[in-house]
């Protein structure tokens, strides 16, 4: 007859309590080495230690020790606490050592937590708590889960820790992230959320790691052309095709599409942070109604980019639609209406109708975006600033970078002269776009 996991981790425990070691069988490989540490460290499930503390300066210190990968891991700990927010959930970090630097949770898990003495400044390492989330990942080095009897203490049976280590650019164990939780509270896909945070959190560290080099800077701006670029073709597309056919309102929209091209990249920018705010924006609030949950927007490494992205397309939609309006505008209807009588309906009429006629203009709207994508500045300056970890950095962010912070003009002119290059190949392949386009 096969045991269910509660079933065998109470077995193993009783089998502890009266052999003095738990039978290997019973439970996980990971929990199984980690109680057997317990036990050669000099453990006692019956009289487990005092907690430890580090005194208010120390864990300061330490604070300020790991403040960059501390504050990734907030951000990614803001972001993972909305995620499950209302689940009776604690996130917690810790450093290498174990030694617990910020804890976000719900009220409802205080007391909980009080009763399991998590707070900042506890040290979390297997030799004082034995087998928990923090101190096992830490000696493991790779994601686990500590799940209710399964920690070697019964002080902390009600709890469900789920753990994952953060890497350093070096390969160097540089942090822990927890989420736990009441047994009772239990989700099975917080595992996969810690996860996906410790991997953003590594990856806003390669980035700082690397903010020197510009190759992160191209990355990021073909992330960049990879949202705009297709952004702004088709949204303007879809602008120009409502204000052709003259419905109602067709006038109001008209200068509403065209008037963001007017305004300055720098109150685009201030506009877009107000309404990209995660905690009093207007677009976090309007997601909420659809159950959403709160987005980081700006202060995220997974979305700054992608927020500084609506703001460019928003930005860019006019001159593209003003384009595309003038060529649907020169189509004549005498084409459109033989389609009609032919018998084509709607998407056959665009198709093979009005696309034709509008691909010399879409190359010339994917051209423009391409270069104009190539200098993206404002935005990202006012907006983000290339935070959190360069994570939303242009190349021309970061050619401004080099030249005015670290005063390396020949490299900056060299960056420049990089990006003329690459304006110019966009150009010579557009031309040839366009060429084969009439």
């Amino acid at each position: 007859m096969m045991l269910t996991a509660s079933r065998r981790v109470e077995n193993a425990w009783m089998t502890l309590e009266q052999r003095g070691a738990p039978p290997a069988e019973l439970l996980s490989a990971d929990i199984y080495d980690s109680w057997m540490r317990c036990i050669s460290l000099g453990l006692d499930t019956l009289r487990p230690p005092a907690p430890e503390f580090v005194s208010p300066a120390i864990l300061r210190q330490e604070q300020q020790r790991c403040s960059l990968v501390r504050g990734l891991a907030l951000a990614e700990m803001h972001t993972l606490h909305q995620q499950i927010a209302g689940s009776n959930f604690m996130i917690a970090f810790a450093n290498a050592e174990g030694l617990l630097l910020d804890i976000i949770s719900d009220p409802s898990f205080t007391d909980a937590s009080n009763a399991a003495s998590i707070r900042p400044g506890t040290v979390w390492t297997e030799s004082i708590c034995g087998t928990n989330g923090l101190g096992t990942a830490a000696h493991l080095k790779r994601a686990i889960v500590v799940h209710g009897r399964e920690h070697f203490f019964s002080r902390y049976n009600n709890l469900t820790c789920v753990a994952a280590p953060i890497f350093a650019p070096d390969g160097e164990l540089t942090g822990i992230l927890d989420a736990s939780s009441d047994c009772m509270s239990r989700q099975a896909h917080t595992q996969a959320l810690v996860a996906m945070a410790a991997t953003q959190i590594e990856n806003g560290l390669f980035r700082e790691h690397h903010r020197g080099n510009i190759l992160i800077a191209f990355h990021n701006l073909l992330l960049y052309a990879l949202i705009i670029v297709p952004g702004v073709t088709l949204c303007s597309l879809a602008a120009a095709l409502f204000v052709n056919q003259g419905w109602p309102l067709a006038g109001l929209a008209r200068t509403l599409f065209f008037a963001p091209n007017v305004v300055s990249a720098a109150v685009i920018g201030l506009v877009w942070v107000w309404l990209l705010d995660t905690q009093y924006g207007l677009v976090n609030h309007y997601l909420g109604y659809l159950g959403i949950s709160a987005v980081p927007w700006l202060t995220s490494t997974q979305w700054s980019l992608i927020g500084v992205s609506i703001a460019s397309v928003w930005w860019d939609l006019g001159l593209a639609f003003v384009l595309f309006l003038a060529a649907l505008q020169d189509i004549p209807r005498d084409i459109t209406e033989a389609a009609t009588v032919d018998g084509a309906n709607r998407i056959q009429r665009f198709w093979h109708v009005i696309m034709p006629h509008l691909r010399p203009v879409l190359s010339m709207v994917v051209t423009l975006q391409l270069i104009s994508t190539l200098r993206i500045f404002s935005q990202v300056y006012v907006m983000t600033n290339g935070e959190p970890a360069g994570s939303s950095s242009s190349v021309i962010f970061y050619m401004y970078q080099t030249a005015i912070t670290r005063s390396l003009f020949g490299y900056a002119s060299a960056i420049a002269m990089l990006l003329v290059i690459s304006s110019f190949v966009i150009a010579m392949f557009a031309s040839a776009g366009w060429d084969s386009a009439r």
